[in-house]
């Protein structure tokens, strides 16, 4: 027997946990016998034989269950022989990263990869099966029937345009299983790459079954001329309307050659209006430049570009680098106030108010993502709503249905509303709210605790409305004290995003249109809690309309490597639907948001592993004679039987539950 994972064996040391547990409970006080119980003295001597052989084998039996918890994280397996057929696997592994658009010959490198397979494929014989794949930094199979390998590979083209990095560790875990799963006699991998060393950083990768021999086939040229535009960065990508910023660009010098006075372009457009800066470089071997440019003041709207560094060198690829800046006014925020009455002279949105302005009443902060208004819902009316981004609600529920369907329309074009609740927020006085579709589901009244404060017991740390939260020197959430809550039964297309107890819902998210509702099941006045006096409701309520007006996560601009899933691109799409739209550099809008796309940095780095490193890093054994071959390696070693690997985990698990019913019986 064998282990897949041999290191947890040492998890078997846990067997001494139960034996001093044992030795503990063994420690008894001195018996006094006292002649009342004389005439149960045969009885006491039977039930501790009894309690005697029940404690060994709950030793033995918890023993048992150590040791078999840690044979099932090793992974056992048996190795066998068993007759194996006359099949050949032939696995292809071709590389399509960005450094493979080198073309030293005029040829691009994964061109004459593609070739090379085709070649290979012919000279392989019928009975062999072939498996293909392209790889960066996923896995793309070409071909997973052996039927369909003429059409397949006669029409094989290498992809117009690389852009992604190199992660051989996905590659050559995915040949492995393959090589696993296949009962061929003979079974061979060849790599076509350029042995980036970069490469060999991302994904760690278990070592080859017995028998499988790796070929590498060696495309790359060592890079003399080439200069990699590492970064270009502005210092804020969200400004205020005739507000500049600086951008910093990294230069790095790849080459074995000077630069002096090399132009560094940057260009910036808005529908027809442009921006263009230059500025020049001295780059010296193996060394960084950085370079600064100072933008003026921008108008109004999404202004995007390059940065580009005007060089012929031998990778084209990391010449220029996209960048987007956002020049917008504050969020225009309509805050509705539908108290009836002022308790004390404070009305129900005076702290939301400030926390929102950052400034006291009359006044304004430049540093105040928000401009607000506040109204009195009067008449059940609202104002017109086209001339805002944002609208709170503030216990505020009594809309006519009319006014209910002109607030649903503006969250349907893309506004944002956040709704806190209270007095007035009740079933029957949001009917009108639940008639447009803005309500989270059904309301069924109001908790109130009389003693103890609720409080919040958990929430979605990944969204990006809360995510701040998980370092508690931003705030605990868990302070947070309430005196009543509005309970709501979530419809099923509303997202919770936290919990009081009983799992009661207190704060929900749920989509209408292109908008967002976001339902916070209390009150942003004192009249349910205390918490609006707390260090958290600032903090907490501009997240709130942050996340609804795109400014938390990185803001609306949001920059990312090629090969990168950000967390607010997992809030709105699927890995699939990201890699299809953001496949290339570029700036793309989505759901609100634009994303710049760039190309690795790390793919600019030339530096090149030997075949032997390659081998060392993804434990497989490699010879320069196989290296150096020009056709398919000759099968070698006893035809007609093959090693078999047969993992028994599932039959330990199996014991282990066993045996963990059985030490459950017994104690």
């Amino acid at each position: 027997m064998e282990f897949v994972q041999s290191t947890f064996l040492y998890a078997l040391a846990g067997l001494a946990v139960p034996v001093i547990i044992h030795l503990i409970f063994r420690w008894q006080t001195r018996r006094v016998d006292l002649g009342t119980t004389r005439f149960l003295a045969e009885l006491l001597r039977e039930t501790a034989r009894r309690r005697k052989v029940k404690r060994w084998l709950l030793l033995a039996l918890r023993m048992a269950c150590v040791a078999l918890l840690a044979l099932l994280f090793a992974r056992p397996y048996l190795l066998a022989q068993r007759p194996g057929n006359e099949e050949r696997l032939l696995v292809f592994l071709i590389d399509r990263s960005a450094g493979m658009a080198l073309a030293p010959d005029g040829v691009r490198l994964v061109d004459a990869a593609v070739e090379r397979v085709q070649q290979l494929v012919q000279e392989a014989g019928e009975s062999s099966i072939v498996e293909a794949a392209f790889f960066d930094t996923s896995v793309e199979p070409i071909l997973t029937d052996g039927r369909e390998r003429e059409a397949a590979f006669n029409g094989l083209k290498a992809p117009q345009q690389l852009w992604k990095g190199t992660s051989y560790g996905a590659a050559m875990s995915w040949a492995r299983d393959i090589c696993l799963k296949s009962s061929a006699s003979a079974r061979d991998v060849y790599v076509f790459t350029d042995l980036q060393r970069a490469g060999l950083d991302w994904t760690d990768a278990a070592p080859f079954p017995e028998g499988v021999r790796v070929r590498i086939e060696d495309l790359g040229r060592d890079v003399g001329n080439n200069v990699a535009m590492l970064r270009a960065v502005p210092a804020k990508t969200l400004l205020r309307p005739g507000q500049g910023t600086t951008i910093s660009v990294t230069l790095f010098n790849f080459g074995e050659f000077s630069h002096s006075d090399t132009p560094v372009v940057l260009s910036l457009h808005n529908g027809a209006r442009t921006v263009r800066l230059q500025d020049k470089a001295s780059l010296r071997p193996g060394e960084a430049t950085e370079v600064e440019f100072e933008l003026g003041g921008v108008d109004t709207g999404l202004w995007e570009g390059t940065v580009a560094v005007d060089i012929e060198d031998d990778l084209r690829f990391d010449n220029v680098r996209h960048l987007a800046l956002l020049s917008a006014p504050p969020q225009r925020c309509l805050i509705v106030d539908g108290s009836e009455s002022e308790e004390g002279g404070i009305p129900e949105t005076w702290f939301l108010e400030r926390a929102l302005r950052l400034a006291a009443s009359g006044e304004s902060s430049e540093t105040s993502p928000f401009r607000t208004e506040v109204c009195r819902l009067e008449s059940q009316s609202l104002p017109a709503l086209d001339q805002f981004e944002l609208v709170v609600l503030a216990n505020a529920a009594q809309l006519s249905p009319t006014e209910a369907e002109r607030l649903a329309k503006f969250v349907r074009a893309g506004g944002g509303l956040l709704v806190f609740t209270g007095e007035n927020v009740t079933a029957e006085g949001c009917r009108s709210l639940a008639g447009a579709g803005l309500t989270p589901g059904e309301i069924r009244g109001i908790a109130r605790t009389h003693d103890l404060p609720l409080r919040w017991e958990r929430w979605d740390d990944r969204h990006l409305t809360l995510t701040p939260f998980n370092d508690p020197q931003n705030g605990d959430l868990t302070r947070l004290g309430f005196q009543a809550f509005t309970e709501v039964s979530p419809a099923p297309d509303t997202k919770v995003l936290a919990w009081f107890g009983d799992d009661e819902p207190a704060l929900t998210e749920h989509r209408l249109g292109n908008g967002r509702v976001l339902w916070f099941l209390s009150s942003c006045s004192r009249a349910w809690g205390d918490w609006a006096r707390s260090r958290l409701f600032l903090p907490l309520v501009h997240q709130l309309l942050g996340d609804l007006a795109q400014l938390t996560g990185g803001g609306p601009i949001q920059t990312r490597d090629i090969d990168e899933f950000t967390p607010a691109l997992a809030a709105v799409m699927s890995d699939a639907a990201w890699n299809e739209r953001l496949s290339k550099p570029g700036v793309t809008a989505i759901d609100q948001r634009w994303y710049v796309t760039n190309v690795n940095p790390r793919e600019s780095d030339t530096d090149r592993c030997t075949p032997e490193e390659f081998a060392d890093r993804f434990r497989f054994e490699w010879s320069d004679e196989a290296g150096r071959q020009g056709g398919l390696a000759t099968a070698t070693g006893p035809r007609g039987t093959e090693t078999r690997r047969d993992e028994v985990w599932s039959w330990v698990a199996c014991l282990l539950i066993g045996v963990l019913g059985l030490e459950w019986m017994l104690s």
